[in-house]
């Protein structure tokens, strides 16, 4: 018990105060009052029960094969960071709403689904999903209406379908599928995207070797660049045919692929949409 205690006070940073084991309960609440990093199930029972946490939440290692001393965790007010782990699914966090920081999902070799966070409703930052061979779905993220800032879903090999993106209206500043030789390979299509109406940064489709439309992003305002490029079928017959608007001028489509898709860098593309209104003036998304 010892030797545990000594290894987790080195992965417990922060305000932490009193006994190493203190909880605080506040209204019913059970807070961690610092960052909490989880290498394996041993460090979890720390925080078992716990419905708050202070700081960030990082998880990572093999040894980490289940989450369900964390089914109560309720909101996190820094980062929740998941990567290599031997995780298979993350059901054990179903009753998390509230991520305050960035949430990063990456390079667990064994996740195939994310449909445990369903309550999930707001991050305070950017959402990466990354290098995660086996992952099918990103349903954890249904109720997710806007991502503040980033919004990256790369190198995720079998993922097919981004219907737990449905309920996605706006990201601050730049959405991208796929970075250069890491692409999701199974994606065919963003027509669960229907209800995004704006990127207030860079849009970037790199590397998606099923893709084979566009369409879905039809309508869709972006505030920077546009690039679209290495995704093998969109050739021929399958060349995307959308408007976009550009804020400004940069936009590089297919740049190093053996096809070009033209896209308008009028002030308006040809559906005529004008930027949402939470992108105008003072409430434009803040330049990188």
């Amino acid at each position: 018990m010892k030797t545990m205690t000594r290894t987790l006070s080195t992965r417990l940073r922060g305000s932490v105060r009193g006994p190493f084991f203190e909880r605080q309960e506040k209204a019913g609440r059970f807070l961690w009052p610092g960052d909490v990093e989880v290498a394996s199930q041993e460090d979890l029972f720390c925080v078992a029960g716990c419905t708050e946490i202070a700081g960030d939440l990082v998880v990572r290692g093999p040894k980490v094969t289940g989450l369900r001393e964390l089914s109560g965790l309720v909101k996190i007010h820094g980062d929740l960071v998941i990567e290599k782990t031997s995780l298979k699914a993350l059901d054990d966090l179903c009753g998390l709403r509230s991520v305050g920081g960035d949430l990063s999902v990456g390079d667990n070799p064994g996740l195939r689904s994310m449909r445990g966070p369903q309550e999930l409703e707001h991050v305070g930052r950017s959402v990466f999903i990354w290098a995660n061979e086996r992952l099918e779905d990103v349903d954890g993220l249904c109720k997710l209406r806007s991502v503040r800032e980033h919004l990256e879903i790369w190198g995720n090999r079998r993922l097919a379908s981004l219907s737990g993106l449905a309920a996605l209206e706006s990201i601050g500043r730049d959405l991208s599928f796929g970075r250069q030789g890491f692409g999701n390979d199974r994606l065919r299509h963003f027509d669960d995207l229907g209800a995004l109406r704006a990127v207030g940064g860079d849009l970037a489709i790199c590397c998606n070797q099923a893709l084979e439309r566009v369409d879905g992003l039809a309508g869709l305002w972006v505030g920077g660049k546009v690039v679209v490029e290495h995704n093998g079928r969109l050739v021929g017959r399958n060349r995307p045919r959308i408007g976009l608007l550009q804020r400004e001028p940069g936009v590089r489509v297919g740049a190093l692929a053996p096809w070009r898709w033209d896209v308008s860098t009028s002030p308006k593309s040809t559906l005529g949409l004008e930027p949402p209104a939470e992108f105008e003036g003072d409430n434009r998304p803040p330049t990188r």
